[in-house]
């Protein structure tokens, strides 16, 4: 066994004391907001209360990168305003009561940006080192910046494109996925000016040409690379001005919409089709001329230099005839005829060519105008003569006028005076054919004829008049009646009362147009009455007994002098049975 002895204890010693220790790294506690951090440190163990420690305080510094944390001496006091990403930002506060260490907020930050924070504590000893670089902790993200504006150029495809170039902003911790695209626009220097602007289309990276270039500030970018999207618009209006602007998209929100980008004008084209020309009153239309407008087209982008105007009096367009360098949108075709249609069909020519010609539809009615009737012009070549069968009557014959008015002639109106001006005159109808008898004239008298035509418009001027003297009344002659053929007689009984029907026709001659017809060879007076005698007793008529003489018996006639036979019958009565009857007629004149 082994016996062992110890030493007397030696005197005390006080160690002397240094700064602090280092710190365990700091922890995230949340992500309170887009632009703060709220972050946990563990405090240092507190060796000057029991041996003469004594922290008094707690710094707390961050950066954007682990390179800024490089310099142990590195950081600013952050004010109110938060500090530039390029620096180390610094923090102190009091050092809390031993086992308590509240959570430290760290405001003043970049939205969406990533951060390493270093924590240190310092006592009257001295100041401990920095703790290990944390974790890096990252801000809330928000919807992107604005983008810058649009360069537009014109597109390559076609002339009616356009090229939009569109550099994407700071996404904010939040990658753009899309760009909203507006328009302002078509605009062309004739029509009225587009202020409202359009939204066109929502476009994605797969819809764009896309590139990629190094950031210019790697400080407050999220992303190493910036991304440019092209995208080319297609289907504009030839010879219009547009302007572009955008807004971006991440899964945060909208930016805000990028100012108007450059003007942008596509290449002008040919004029657009013409409206159908048309009249734009009704005072346009005139018997002789008309005059036509039509609206102006779209020029195409390029200023309309003149019209082109073909037209024709039939709808096929045989024999059209072409009127160039008009430069008005209304045009007059003057010497035509009146109540004539006209087929026409316009078209537009600028720089770069002639566009369409208008429609011309005529069963629509476009395309087609005519030029109002009017009443005829004056016959010409009036004559006239003495009618050689009737006294008191001439005969007049004439040409037809050398215009119409654009209608059919219907009939003719005759004038006539014993005065050469006219005066006191009397007018009669007269169909379309150009010669007239005018009856009901003094014999061997003087009378003035004029002639005009009437169409659907009305009546036209008279032509010039001619002068006829109307032959003497001839000597008196008398040719007596005809003999009247037989009549026929016809025995009517009735309730035991024998009666006899007897009929005849006018033994004249009359034609139906003009009625009775004197001639002075074979008849000069109309027959006016007629008397009936019956006989009564024998067989024969030269023995019989005068029993009955009717007299005054009328030929009725009907306006034209024509002899109405249906109305030549009469009935005897008082008839004795058992005994022949006989009828004798005799005609009448004056």
């Amino acid at each position: 066994m082994v016996s062992q002895m110890r030493s007397e204890v030696s005197a005390p010693m006080l160690l002397q004391v240094g700064e602090p220790a280092r710190l365990a790294a700091v922890t995230l506690l949340e992500a309170d907001s887009k632009e703060s951090l709220i972050v946990k440190y563990i405090q240092a163990g507190d060796l000057g209360a029991k041996y003469g420690g004594n922290i008094t305080e707690y710094e707390l510094r961050y950066a954007r990168k682990e390179q800024y944390l490089d310099d142990p001496d590195a950081g600013q006091i952050v004010t109110d305003e938060g500090c530039s990403p390029d620096q180390v930002g610094l923090l102190n506060w009091p050092a809390p009561p031993h086992g308590e260490s509240p959570p430290v907020r760290v405001g003043g930050l970049i939205t969406g940006r990533t951060y390493l924070f270093q924590v240190r504590a310092v006592s009257p000893h001295g100041t401990g080192p920095w703790s290990f670089v944390s974790e890096p902790f990252k801000t809330l993200p928000s919807r992107p910046e604005t983008p810058e504006p649009i360069e537009v150029v014109k597109g390559v495809l076609n002339p009616y494109s356009a090229k939009l170039k569109m550099v994407l902003p700071e996404g904010n911790g939040s990658p753009v996925t899309g760009c909203r695209l507006h328009f302002l626009g078509p605009n062309w220097k004739t029509r009225p000016e587009v202020t409202e602007w359009k939204e066109l289309k929502v476009v994605e990276a797969e819809d764009c040409e896309v590139e990629q270039r190094p950031v210019e500030d790697e400080d407050t970018a999220t992303l190493p690379v910036q991304y440019n999207w092209d995208f080319t618009v297609l289907h504009l209006e030839p010879g219009a001005s547009y302007r572009f602007k955008f807004s971006c998209l991440n899964e945060v929100g909208e930016s805000d919409t990028s100012e108007p980008s450059n003007l942008v004008t596509t290449m002008p084209t040919i004029p657009d089709k013409c409206t159908a020309p048309f009249l734009a009153s009704e005072e346009d239309a005139k018997p002789y001329s008309i005059t036509f407008h039509w609206h102006v087209p779209h020029d195409g982008g390029s200023d309309i230099q003149f019209y082109t105007l073909i037209w024709a009096t039939n709808m096929r367009f045989q024999g059209f005839k072409v009127i160039e360098n008009i430069t008005e949108t209304s045009y007059t075709l003057d010497n035509v005829e009146p109540n004539l249609k006209f087929y026409l069909r316009v078209a537009a020519t600028n720089d770069v060519g002639q566009g369409k010609f208008s429609d011309c539809i005529p069963h629509l009615g476009q395309g087609v105008v005519a030029t109002i009737p009017r009443a005829p012009s004056a016959p010409r070549e009036l004559k006239g003569e003495p009618h050689p069968k009737a006294v008191g009557a001439v005969l007049l014959k004439w040409l037809k006028p050398t215009e119409d008015g654009g209608c059919m002639i219907g009939r003719y109106r005759i004038c006539y005076s014993l005065h050469e001006d006219f005066k006191e005159a009397k007018e009669v109808g007269h169909k379309a054919g150009r010669e007239a008898k005018v009856g009901d004239l003094k014999p061997e008298t003087e009378y003035y004829f004029k002639v005009a035509g009437v169409n659907l418009v009305g009546q036209g001027p008279y032509g010039e008049s001619v002068m006829v003297k109307t032959e003497p009344m001839p000597p008196e002659k008398f040719i007596a009646p005809r003999q009247p053929e037989p009549p026929i007689v016809q025995l009517l009984s009735e309730n035991g009362v024998d009666r006899l029907k007897v009929k005849w026709v006018c033994p004249e001659n009359w034609d139906n147009r003009v009625g009775f017809i004197y001639d002075q060879d074979k008849q000069t007076h109309m027959i006016t009455h007629y008397s009936l005698y019956m006989q009564g007793g024998y067989p024969s008529p030269d023995v019989n007994e005068h029993e009955e003489l009717r007299e005054n018996i009328p030929q009725v006639r009907d306006y034209k002098t024509r002899p109405k036979n249906v109305q030549n019958v009469t009935t005897l009565e008082g008839l004795v049975p058992g005994r022949f009857y006989h009828c004798i007629l005799k005609a009448w004149d004056l």
